[in-house]
């Protein structure tokens, strides 16, 4: 999966910038519910601070939100915890630093101890820039943060802070906050629209200025197709304005936080488990090629070969041609291409977690159950065995680390009656929801694995994307195409309430259910078409059954189809479904838009046979087009977590014992950028589950700008800000401990030094 990569050691090299992360420090319960004199920080975030301090040279850190949550306390007691944090990160700087960049990023619970999980709320706990950020880095000028209104009920409304904007060593951060949702409930994870957009124009304006400097970019949640989420409802609600403006900019490094509650969100062995990329459209790209690296270590003269192979495949069964993936149902093979992400379960077992499609409960991971079937649920450790003879009776497979596309293989689970069994692609009770992927029973003998012949048990892999048709007069039945209104060229989608058309091309996923019969998955989500009451169509989790005709003939007042059992690239159809024994066809036409009633409308169809007639009316016609080509655009990366759920990892854990604690480090080059997860709790095998004490780094090779003009919009100090006896700024706005030599201003006076 690799390339080797000629020496960029990186111990003689000093960084241009080296970045801490932390998030979700959740400092909680006990710990400030008490008396104010009592409170104190979560024993993890010390320690994990006094570690980085004694390991690193920081140049600054970003905290990535739900710094406190569950409980309510006084506001003397945040005061308190706002303080020692404080205290606390400013200590982790080298001695003799006289600047403390810290960024604070609020989370979806940092209102919380205001008022749990409700209001009103009696003082505004995320105000970390007012009684930090601003003393440390400067006060903000009016272009560089964005604030809102949030309802606290009976006491009116509390202006919060949304977004903003910092210029910090020569790059620039934009951070979104979580706003005026986040402050009536902590589980509403919806960033405001206008918060959304004054990102969008923050980054269009820093990007005008110059379209490749190095933006990083900061919010708490992540995107919920985000790489070893622990659920796709774990992400944002309404992340596709957000994916799409960061897609405009492909020098953007997103960093967020808050997927810190299963066992998917800690490291195992690679930084690269939990970095994303995208392309220009807001579609996942493969996490690595020549200039995306996985496992360059700081030091090391080249990239190791891995011992497991991880990363996006095409898994394609031998006998059918078709791919591994959800079906509607369930774990299926299907006629559209799915790429499947495979990452390691246990390195000394050799065993893969198979990430093959979500399906509407969230899970999307290959299972073994009963019986040994196949289902998508959470992830089962599967084995993989290389075929070494076939002699059409029996077929002979060796346990492998590694695959690739020079072979055939076996996907083997263990159930607990301790056989082994290999997937198959025959289904078992298809098209219901006990509907399972069955397999064969296999025999075991140390390494080598037997299992009677047959091509249903043996599977493909490879990494290169599989050819669909691109051009016009070829039947196609099945492949990721868009779906465009011939009226007004919208393309079809789910969006942040439902079902809608989009200007943006957005492909979706056809599938072929039975001859002459469709599903279509909208976009990246696990939401189909669907045709409901009244035959308005939404997007749903259940796949459901969708008919095409194409058009024959358009007159004055009438449009004539005939249905067909494929599609092609240049001609229009109507996309009907059958709801109480009506024939519908869908429409442009949205109706209750912008709420969670939002439907697509229809119109009834008139049926003779095999033959449609419908009004004439161009918002009834639909074309398939490819999506344009995509050039690789921003990433995503996990910054890791202070607190930890109790989960099969590491079992029991406490408010001063989070045991698995993981914080990222980031360093800058001027050729580079290398993310190095750390781990600063306990590693090795727990409960089964390898966590290396130094993951592998992922490295980033791209040229890198830094701007030091002045930071836009961060205003001198002047006697309006807090003033006194050791009050000093230097000419940037930004609040120092001591003074070199220079000019500095000196409660509210300027001096030299």
């Amino acid at each position: 999966m690799c390339a080797t990569v000629a020496s960029h050691a990186q111990s003689a090299e000093q960084p241009l910038l080296t970045i801490g992360c932390l998030s979700d420090l959740h400092n909680e319960f006990g710990l400030i519910n008490c008396d104010v004199d009592n409170v104190r920080l979560r024993g993890t975030i010390t320690n994990t601070l006094n570690a980085m301090k004694e390991q690193e040279h920081i140049d600054m850190l970003i905290l990535g939100g739900d710094y406190t949550s569950d409980c309510t306390i006084p506001e003397t007691n945040w005061a308190r915890v706002k303080d020692l944090l404080h205290d606390a990160t400013v200590a982790t700087f080298s001695v003799g630093s006289d600047y403390f960049p810290v960024l604070y990023c609020t989370g979806n619970h940092d209102y919380e101890v205001a008022n749990f999980d409700a209001i009103p709320k009696p003082y505004n706990a995320a105000r970390y820039y007012d009684f930090v950020m601003k003393s440390d880095l400067g006060e903000l000028g009016p272009d560089d943060c964005f604030y809102e209104d949030a309802d606290n009920g009976n006491l009116g409304t509390m202006r919060v802070l949304a977004a903003y904007h910092y210029r910090i060593n020569g790059f620039d951060f934009v951070v979104l906050n979580c706003g005026r949702h986040y402050f009536k409930s902590a589980w509403d994870y919806n960033y405001s629209d206008a918060s959304v957009e004054w990102v969008a124009d923050k980054l269009d304006e820093l990007y005008a200025r110059d379209p490749d400097k190095t933006v990083f970019f900061v919010a708490h949640l992540p995107f919920p197709d985000s790489n070893s989420i622990s659920n796709s409802n774990k992400g944002q609600s309404n992340s596709d304005l957000l994916k799409k403006t960061l897609a405009r900019h492909p020098n953007v490094v997103f960093l967020y936080g808050h997927d810190h509650g299963s066992d998917n969100a800690f490291i195992r062995a690679k930084t690269s488990q939990r970095v994303t990329r995208y392309n220009t459209y807001g579609y996942i790209i493969s996490a690595y090629d020549d200039t995306h690296i996985d496992g360059l270590t700081p030091g090391e003269d080249e990239v190791e070969t891995p011992d497991i192979t991880t990363g996006s495949f095409y898994i394609i069964n031998k006998a059918d041609g078709k791919y591994l993936g959800y079906d509607g149902n369930n774990a299926g093979t299907i006629s559209a291409k799915n790429l499947s992400v495979i990452t390691e379960y246990n390195s000394t077992d050799a065993t893969f977690r198979f990430e093959i499609g979500l399906n509407g409960m969230g899970q999307k991971y290959l299972h073994i159950g009963s019986n040994g079937r196949f289902s998508i649920g959470d992830a089962s450790p599967i084995y993989v065995y290389k075929v070494t003879a076939n002699d059409g009776e029996k077929i002979t497979a060796e346990k492998v680390s590694t695959f690739g596309p020079d072979g055939d293989y076996l996907i083997v689970g263990r159930w607990s009656d301790g056989n082994s069994y290999a997937l198959t692609n025959t289904l078992y009770n298809p098209g219901s929801a006990n509907q399972r992927l069955d397999s064969d029973k296999c025999a075991l003998s140390g390494t080598t694995l037997t299992v009677g012949a047959s091509d249903n048990v043996l599977w493909h892999f490879t990494a290169n994307e599989p050819a669909q048709p691109t051009e016009p007069g070829i039947d196609i039945t099945s492949g990721s195409y868009c779906i465009r209104s011939v009226a007004d060229k919208g393309y079809l989608n789910f969006g942040t309430f439902n079902v809608q058309t989009e200007t943006d091309p957005v492909a979706c996923n056809i599938t072929e259910q039975e001859v002459g019969v469709f599903n279509i998955s909208l976009g990246q989500t696990d939401r189909y078409l669907f045709c409901g009451t009244n035959g308005r169509f939404s997007g749903n989790t259940t796949a459901f059954p969708i008919i095409l005709y194409e058009v024959d003939d358009k007159a004055a007042d009438s449009i004539t189809c005939h249905k067909v059992n494929a599609f092609q690239l240049g001609k229009q159809y109507i996309v009907t479904g059958l709801r109480s024994g009506k024939t519908y066809a869908l429409t442009n036409e949205l109706i209750s838009a912008g709420t969670s009633g939002q439907r697509l409308l229809s119109t009834l169809v008139s049926l003779d046979g095999n033959q449609a007639k419908v009004p004439a009316d161009d918002g009834l016609l639909w074309e398939f087009t490819v999506l344009p080509e995509a050039a690789p655009s921003f990433f995503s990366a996990f910054m890791g977590s202070m607190r930890e759920y109790n989960n099969s990892i590491a079992g029991a854990v406490s408010v001063s014992n989070s045991r698995v604690v993981q914080a990222l480090m980031i360093y800058v080059y001027s050729d580079r950028i290398v993310l190095q997860m750390k781990n600063y709790g306990e590693t090795g095998t727990l409960n089964g589950i390898d966590i290396a004490d130094q993951p592998k780094a992922y490295t980033v090779f791209r040229p890198v700008k830094k701007d030091d003009s002045a930071p836009s919009g961060i205003s001198s100090p002047d006697t309006d800000r807090e003033q006194g006896p050791e009050a000093i700024y230097d000419l940037h706005g930004r609040r120092v401990r001591k003074t070199n030599n220079g000019i500095y201003i000196v409660n509210g006076e300027k001096m030299a030094y």
